[in-house]
């Protein structure tokens, strides 16, 4: 929350409240409760189709369609997703150590992120992360041209990337 004290004493506050006195949360409960939990959405919807799991990765596409975020820009998410992995990748096939590849990523990785982005590394090269990167290109840009249509694209672009 940067600088704004009052607003972190609130969302503290209100954590206290939801776990109650002893109560535990987890990872999953605090992304529920503070802010804008959009990006560890859609790093959840990334995550998932990088990791072959299309089915928890349409879940998650219905998700963030609930919570208001359009198919176009998780498919732009998606790309990001890729750019990052691409980067890993092609430093380890350049002859660099996988975590100092990840150790290079800037902004620096939530510990999931590395986790998922480490597996993900030994999953795929660079050369299939470019193709991911321009396939969620074009189906963001053909969403953009065609919206009746983005949904579509957004759930065929999963199935190709998470069934590679």
């Amino acid at each position: 929350f940067g600088g704004d004290q009052a607003r972190a004493r609130a969302e503290l506050e209100k954590l206290a409240l939801y776990a109650g006195e002893g109560g535990q949360l987890e990872v999953e409960d605090i992304e529920a409760l503070i802010g804008d939990v959009t990006q560890a959405a859609l790093d959840r919807f990334s995550i998932c189709t990088a990791n072959g799991q299309g089915r928890d990765a349409l879940r998650q596409l219905d998700r963030l369609s609930a919570a208001g975020q359009s198919p176009q820009g998780a498919m732009s998410a998606l790309a990001r997703h890729f750019e990052r992995l691409h980067r890993v990748c092609a430093a380890v096939e350049a002859g660099n150590d996988l975590k100092t590849a990840l150790g290079r990523i800037r902004p620096p990785l939530h510990f999931r992120q590395r986790d998922a982005l480490e597996a993900q590394a030994r999953r795929w090269s660079a050369r299939q992360c470019a193709r991911a990167i321009h396939l969620a290109t074009r189906a963001t840009e053909r969403a953009r041209l065609n919206p009746e249509l983005e949904r579509a694209l957004a759930e065929r672009l999963i199935i190709t990337l998470a069934s590679r």
